[in-house]
């Protein structure tokens, strides 16, 4: 059973509290162990979060307004602890959720005056009185105003809106332009050499392929046949120009007949025929390096050296490079002996 008093008087203000008449009451409200909510709350700001109980704390700082994450981060508490604890508070009467705020009504404001240069409220008057059918452009561009001006215009003098207007677009003479005449050339050049190329033909009157196609379709001429190579014809070509030429490098000959030089190779290939140029191996291996080219002027001079003493005359620390200074040695002299 709750302790009831006559007086209840807080251990720390000593203010003291009891009922008008005189009867035993319960314990105030928001009141633990005989101290006031006054004193809690000083109690625990001077003795910090540490010093005094955190849940007191919460429940202080959630009754004077602060929100959970800020009270949670304030205590060190559970986030889900303490939206508890306001929800406790809360269903008990002791926090007060905030007043919706009403809708502000905007009042109405009066309409704007129309600011007209000097002369164009009467124009723009007379312009719609006279004729309001037109529409709101062609009179405004006669006023020099806009066309929201003259439909507000409208409105403040009761003139129904203007009907709307689609336009039309008149047709210019018809006179004979540059592409028919073009045409004219087309046709003309078709039949007279019905087997010239699409692309000839544009490139002689300035037209597209297409045009000269689509004239071709219409005057009913055949189309040409087609010039273009498949791959056997071209791989025939190929071979007639390299047994026409057997010296001729890939690469020539793919640019006469117009396709590469791996064609070119493949072709040469299936005929058993040797390639004319060399390998860019066998071209690589007849340039020297620089260390080849000093020892093979070291055993220019000395050949009855060793690699060893040529490499170290050279300043190498193998004699790779020795070796084939030497074996170009021994082949130029080779190929240079008599017979």
């Amino acid at each position: 059973m709750a302790d009831r008093r006559h007086v209840w008087e807080c251990a720390g203000c000593h203010v003291k509290v009891r009922q008008i008449d005189g009867s035993l009451m319960a314990a105030p409200t928001n009141w633990r162990d005989s101290i006031c909510i006054r004193c809690q709350r000083e109690n625990a700001t001077r003795g910090g979060v540490v010093g005094g109980d955190p849940v007191t704390v919460a429940e202080l700082e959630l009754r004077r307004g602060r929100t959970i994450k800020r009270v949670a981060a304030l205590t060190k508490l559970d986030v889900g602890d303490v939206t508890g604890m306001h929800r406790r508070l809360r269903r008990d009467g002791e926090i007060v959720p905030p007043a919706r705020r009403e809708p502000v009504k905007r009042r109405e404001s009066a309409p704007r005056a129309l600011r007209l240069p000097p002369g164009a409220r009467a124009r723009l008057e007379d312009e719609l009185r006279a004729d309001a059918t037109r529409s709101n452009a062609v009179i405004a561009k006669e006023v020099g105003v806009s066309n929201p001006t003259v439909e507000r215009y409208r409105e403040r003098l009761g003139i129904d809106p203007a009907p709307r207007h689609r336009a039309v677009k008149t047709a210019p003479e018809r006179t004979e332009s540059e592409s028919a005449k073009r045409r004219v050339r087309i046709a003309r050049l078709l039949h007279e050499d019905p087997l010239r190329a699409d692309i000839e033909v544009a490139d002689e009157v300035g037209g597209s392929p297409a045009t000269v196609r689509h004239v071709r379709a219409m005057e009913g001429i055949p189309k040409p046949p087609r010039r273009r190579p498949g791959p056997r014809r071209k791989r025939a070509a190929v071979e007639e120009a390299i047994r026409r030429d057997p010296t001729k490098s890939n690469q020539q000959v793919a640019d006469e007949v117009g396709t590469t030089a791996k064609t070119t190779r493949d072709v040469r290939r299936k005929l058993g025929l040797p390639n004319p140029a060399p390998h860019r191996a066998e071209q690589r291996s007849q340039y020297l390096t620089r260390e080849q080219r000093a020892a093979l002027a070291v055993l220019h001079d000395h050949p009855d050296l060793s690699d060893r003493e040529v490499a170290d005359r050279c300043g190498l620390s193998t004699t790779k490079a020795v070796a084939k200074a030497r074996a170009r040695l021994e082949a130029e002299s080779g190929a240079s002996a008599p017979a």
